[in-house]
């Protein structure tokens, strides 16, 4: 833009200078001014233009960016409900095994009742699966029988969806459940693991376990299993449990049933002649002494046995060596009054060994070195 002439002042009358300027300002006016005023004006009128143009662009660029957002939620919506073996839950479930309930979000739902699903948490490897015993489809309901699982956790946010049957590939390890103490009914459905160790010595009379679930348990001390309406036991004959002792115990519509059950002793459960074993503790040998065994057999033993059990080494012997010996009227020992819950017995006059180790279980047994133990069967 030219600079605009400077306006005729007053004073350029008297010099003669008023006409020239003035017509030099309206010259430059009409001719210059106007010409760039008005291509300042075309100027603006063009940036104001596209302005509004991008305006209209970055509007519909908006209207398209919230469409596709509505598609793009209306798509998940859709995910979310098919197709119909899909789901998702947020009811507040622990890993487990056994009965679960879920309530789905979304109603309508094709799965049916036996249909295998897995029911798995968003975060990590955990999950549950098993097979379904119930389901209604318009309350969004759904209860699943846990048959497998992994991890543990208690989650809000589970994706359920059909799987097939669960099959066995490769090694399959059960786990140990937390040790479940003895009672007269033990829940043998909300142990932890497969492999059950039951404490204490309470009487058993029936175990809760789901129809076809099976258990290994262990006992850990000494209780009676009763046979009954709620626990049938080989033989249909009651148990007296000792440590060690191990059962295989399945779930049936009827109560549960010891399907095999393997002493720790090895001695057969039902069916032998010789079922239950008994082993005294170890008796220090005192002259003509009477002891009283309380064997705990449940019946008067079939056989009964005394033996010698070296516990400092003496000619030959070790420690932990063992030697039968006999009982008789004038001898060793004698057998009292027996019973199906005691043995009595009593050590003859002269046992006790005099300095050469000779007395009536034989020379060479000094009775330092020896302790007297019986063991009885039934």
């Amino acid at each position: 833009m030219k600079d605009t002439p400077p306006f005729p002042a007053l004073a350029d009358r008297t010099t003669g200078d008023y006409n020239g300027r003035a017509f030099a300002f309206g010259t430059h006016m009409a001719d210059t001014f106007n010409g760039e005023l008005l291509a300042v004006a075309e100027n603006v009128l063009n940036n104001a233009t596209e302005a509004y143009q991008d305006a209209l662009a970055a509007e519909e660029s908006a209207a398209s960016a919230k469409a596709d957002a509505e598609s793009a939620a209306r798509d998940a919506a859709t995910a979310a409900s098919a197709p119909g073996t899909n789901a998702t839950s947020t009811t507040s479930m622990a890993l487990g095994l056994g009965t679960k309930t879920f309530t789905l979000v979304q109603a309508g739902k094709l799965f049916g009742k036996g249909n295998t699903v897995t029911v798995a948490a968003p975060t990590g490897d955990n999950w549950m699966a098993g097979p379904i015993t119930s389901f209604n489809p318009t309350a969004g309901e759904m209860t699943v029988n846990v048959t497998n699982i992994s991890g543990s956790g208690t989650f809000t946010d589970w994706r359920i969806s059909l799987a097939g049957a669960a099959g066995l590939t490769g090694v399959v390890n059960e786990l140990r459940a937390n040790n479940v103490a003895s009672a007269s009914t033990v829940n043998l459905t909300a142990a932890t693991g497969n492999l059950v160790h039951i404490t204490g010595t309470t009487t058993i009379t029936a175990f809760t376990l789901a129809s076809g679930a099976e258990r290994s348990v262990i006992f850990d001390g000494a209780l009676t299993l009763t046979n009954g309406a709620g626990l049938l036991l080989p033989g249909a004959a009651n148990i007296v449990t000792a440590a060690g002792d191990r059962a295989l115990v399945r779930g049936d519509s009827n109560g549960a049933i010891v399907t095999h059950y393997q002493r720790a002793s090895g001695l057969p459960v039902v069916g032998g002649v010789i079922s239950k074993e008994y082993v005294s503790p170890d008796q220090v040998i005192v002259n003509s002494a009477s002891v009283t065994f309380t064997h705990g057999l449940g019946t008067l033993p079939k056989l009964m046995q005394g033996y010698l059990r070296c516990v400092v080494a003496y000619s030959g012997y070790v420690v932990g060596d063992v030697i039968p010996v006999a009982n008789t009227s004038s001898g060793n020992f004698s057998w009292g009054r027996i019973t199906s819950s005691q043995i009595q017995m009593r050590f003859n006059s002269g046992v006790t060994a005099g300095a050469d180790g000779s007395n009536p279980f034989g020379p060479g047994y000094p009775d330092a070195n020896w302790r007297f133990f019986i063991e009885a069967f039934a």
